[in-house]
């Protein structure tokens, strides 16, 4: 069953002059200029001074992946454009002093850079990986980065936290198939929270996974209850690569009422 696509996200005719490819590395002005242009052609409005914090991150990622393995991205230019500029494109989607939890953060995206340009949100990163931790506390405590954590811990470790901590959006990127831990980051949101996934083009056999024969387009099943769906999609400025982003919201008691098939309340694909 096709997912219900977004509106893609376009191509700004005020965005930048972009630097040609194949440029300077991470310390050249037009590194700090490729970071401002394409994430001005996706919408994402970045200064100066946060593309400079952006240039620092990417040269400690440099930098520390000579020692250990925290990416297999370490061009310059694919640095910029797949880590940092992919990494914000829904900057904008999150209400204002949200607390966000980052997923599998890896060496700190998307987090990190969210923080960067919204640096009103209140970010908790984790990773099941020590090392990669400790690069992302190293770039918070740089960066002095406030209200910012980074923790050593799995997603299941925090749903058996007791108090259980609660976040306004849970953000995930390279996390693995939905349907392995949507339930799990479901458990975290607060009340009108959402989920947000980086997926690449093929996301569709994954929500169907979630959904059974005749469930609604716009829907689907997690842990015994709904939850809406909204996919955007768009390609990376320069290199062109298709990305999709998954919001996933889940439903209240009441909403889930509302679903569309003829029985609604007494509906048993809605109440099993």
């Amino acid at each position: 069953m096709p997912c219900r696509i977004n509106k893609a996200v376009g191509m700004s005719a005020s965005a930048p002059e972009r630097p040609a490819m194949d440029g300077g590395g991470v310390d050249d002005p037009s590194w700090r200029r490729r970071i401002v242009a394409g994430a001005g052609d996706l919408g994402v409005a970045v200064t100066a001074s946060q593309a400079a914090q952006m240039a620092r991150c990417a040269g400690e990622l440099i930098s520390w992946n000579r020692r250990i393995n925290l990416t297999a991205i370490t061009d310059p230019d694919e640095v910029a454009v797949k880590h940092f500029v992919d990494s914000i494109v829904p900057a904008s989607w999150l209400p204002a002093g949200s607390r966000v939890l980052d997923v599998g953060c890896g060496a700190g995206f998307p987090g990190i850079p969210l923080k960067i340009v919204r640096p009103d949100l209140h970010v908790t990163l984790i990773d099941a990986v020590r090392k990669k931790v400790s690069f992302v506390s190293h770039l918070i405590r740089i960066l002095a980065l406030a209200h910012t954590e980074a923790r050593h811990a799995r997603l299941e470790d925090l749903r058996r936290q007791a108090p259980r901590p609660v976040f306004d959006a849970v953000v995930c990127r390279a996390l693995g198939p939905l349907n392995a831990w949507g339930e799990d980051t479901a458990a975290l949101l607060a009340k009108d929270g959402f989920v947000l996934a980086w997926k690449g083009p093929a996301v569709d056999g994954e929500l169907d996974d979630l959904r059974r024969a005749g469930d609604p387009p716009d829907r689907i099943r997690l842990g015994g209850g709904w939850a809406t769906v909204a996919v955007t999609a768009y390609r990376l400025p320069e290199i062109g690569d298709r990305r999709c982003l998954v919001r996933i919201t889940p439903l209240t008691l009441q909403d889930q009422s509302i679903c569309g098939h003829k029985e609604q309340e007494t509906c048993k694909r809605c109440f099993p």
